[in-house]
């Protein structure tokens, strides 16, 4: 939560400048959605990696599925965080015809934010391992989550 009653940028805009010194960050996921501005920032004066998920069925029902699978066989591990609770508590998901699933702000009872920074997350994880996996390193995404 940012300062006041509307979303400061910049400040968030900091709080990632600092969480990218004090951590090994290799990448921003974001939703495009208000942040074309502070992602160019980020990008063009922080030299940070930021890639865009798209909220639709075709991303992010794969990991969708495997945030799922991780919750289902008690093997997510989130140390017992309030937000990602709360929000997890709200989330409703969707389905299409072909069986995709994805969170649904539309049909979730109050903020879902969380939960959808967790499964853009997932996604952006099994891209490395998929990608480490074929420079030879072997790994799952379950050794992840």
């Amino acid at each position: 939560a940012t300062p006041g009653n509307v979303v400061d940028y910049e400040y968030v805009h900091q709080v990632l400048r600092a969480w990218a010194s004090e951590f090994d960050l290799r990448e921003l996921a974001f939703d495009k959605w208000n942040a074309i501005d502070l992602v160019t920032r980020l990008a063009k004066q922080d030299g940070m990696v930021c890639v865009e998920i798209g909220q639709g069925f075709g991303t992010l029902s794969g990991p969708t599925k495997s945030l799922e699978a991780a919750i289902l066989s008690k093997s997510l591990r989130h140390d017992g965080n309030p937000v990602l609770r709360w929000c997890m508590s709200n989330v409703a998901v969707e389905s299409d015809p072909a069986g995709n699933m994805k969170p649904s702000k539309k049909v979730s009872t109050e903020r879902i934010d969380g939960c959808v920074a967790l499964v853009m997350a997932i996604d952006r994880m099994s891209r490395r391992v998929e990608a480490q996996a074929w420079d030879g390193h072997v790994a799952s995404l379950e050794d992840y989550i």
